[in-house]
């Protein structure tokens, strides 16, 4: 899944070494972020009831032109479940009901790639990506193609916030840049067409670190806060949770992990891990934490995945942190009961869903987080517990007599106690 970053023109992803302010205002407030501090090799089980006073599972209508092999990104909002599918290269859009609504054809998809950086803009009610050949694509709400935007910039991830304010990020340390303006910055905040702030910033040509050095994934680093007018910001090869609004960046948390599974305090500034660091984390660091996706916070719970390279593939690696009690429990350890009629939330049978092998909790609306699970899984779970002689809601009881473990995956939306 995840590989040494060669040399190319859509830059880096993820580490900085010097954070800087936006243009001639400070808007990063570094501030005394939370610690959360844990050992993830000794999480605490627990019941989905004892977690959760509400999960729900909604069922995603099978046609043939909305069927889709899997939930890979998730945006949810006031009527829709938007979905990215990267195995078909196509973008679904879903009543919250479940009624299939309309699909974007990504076209077909090349060796290396196909739809890539999928956002929203819920107050302008539009969908933009890149598309193979890194044009930006632009879709209203009901799937219908916009003017194309014509953008000269160079980025990695983006995001949009209310007003029209959309965030870019990328880092490329030592590729087509001008020597003699060696400083950029990794956070870019656009109102409009107009560059309105930025920070993080970074040399490059430093000599420290390169971009072979970087690891390359799909997961981005902006992950919703059930609120447009913020979003949560991580950088790869660090343990710090942002919170970036219109106007501003601060940190919020601060993970501390066991020395045993940190990277080396000086792994950004030592030049002698110079174009060694992917090298690093995928033999010699394999047993360090190298990055935190999918942070959610709901209540008083922190959802999020710790990117390891050696982990074994029966665990998820997902969790779920209380803030108030300090409790940290995995996924896998959460077991189904009579309050989700034993069915899945992240695993299956033992074993993490396939949606948890990969990704984690997809996101939140602020007040539930949402996961997936495949048709197959959701029977299979049934037939386990068939001689529980379980009544199912009226729901559930439908999505079983109408579908088959080839149907559509199902929506997992959780409400916190």
């Amino acid at each position: 899944m995840f590989k040494s970053k060669r040399l190319r023109n859509t830059g880096a992803t993820i580490i900085a070494i010097l954070s800087g302010s936006l243009l001639n205002m400070n808007l990063f407030a570094q501030r005394d972020a939370r610690e959360i501090r844990i050992d993830p090799d000794r999480p605490m089980g627990s019941a989905v009831g004892r977690i959760f006073g509400v999960v729900r599972y909604i069922s995603l209508e099978t046609t043939k032109e909305s069927t889709l092999g899997r939930v890979d990104k998730l945006y949810v909002t006031d009527s829709l479940f938007i979905i990215l599918d990267y195995a078909t290269n196509n973008v679904f859009l879903f009543r919250k009901d479940g009624k299939f609504h309309a699909k974007i054809n990504g076209g077909p998809k090349p060796e290396y790639g196909g739809i890539k950086f999928l956002n929203i803009d819920r107050q302008r009610k539009t969908i933009m990506f890149k598309d193979a050949r890194n044009g930006i694509k632009m879709y209203d709400f009901d799937g219908n193609l916009l003017p194309d935007l014509k953008k000269d910039r160079n980025f990695e991830y983006f995001h949009t916030l209310r007003d029209s304010v959309t965030l870019y990020y990328s880092l490329n340390y030592d590729y087509r840049k001008d020597k003699k303006d060696s400083l950029d910055y990794e956070l870019k905040f656009y109102r409009g067409d107009s560059l309105s702030g930025r920070a993080f910033s970074y040399r490059n040509y430093n000599k420290t670190i390169r971009n072979d050095d970087l690891i390359t994934g799909s997961e981005g680093v902006f992950f919703e806060t059930g609120n447009d007018s913020t979003v949560h910001f991580i950088r790869t090869y660090r343990y710090q949770v942002y919170t970036v609004s219109r106007d501003s960046v601060s940190d919020v948390y601060r993970f501390v992990f066991p020395r045993e599974r940190s990277l080396p305090q000086d792994f950004l500034s030592n030049p002698a891990y110079y174009g060694n660091r992917a090298k690093y984390v995928l033999s010699t660091g394999a047993k360090a934490i190298f990055s935190i996706l999918y942070f959610y916070k709901v209540k008083n719970l922190a959802f999020f995945r710790l990117q390891t390279v050696d982990k074994p593939r029966k665990q998820s690696y997902s969790f779920v942190y209380n803030l108030d009690t300090q409790m940290l429990y995995a996924v896998d350890h959460i077991a189904p009961d009579p309050s989700n009629f034993y069915l899945p939330i992240g695993t299956s049978n033992g074993f993490p869903t396939a949606n948890f092998v990969t990704h984690g909790f997809l996101t939140t609306d602020g007040n539930a987080i949402y996961a997936a699970a495949s048709s197959q899984e959701m029977f299979a779970a049934k037939d386990m517990a068939a001689e529980k002689n379980l009544t199912y809601s009226d729901d559930l009881r439908e999505y079983f007599e109408r579908n088959t473990i080839k149907s559509n995956p199902v929506i997992i939306q959780m409400i916190p106690k």
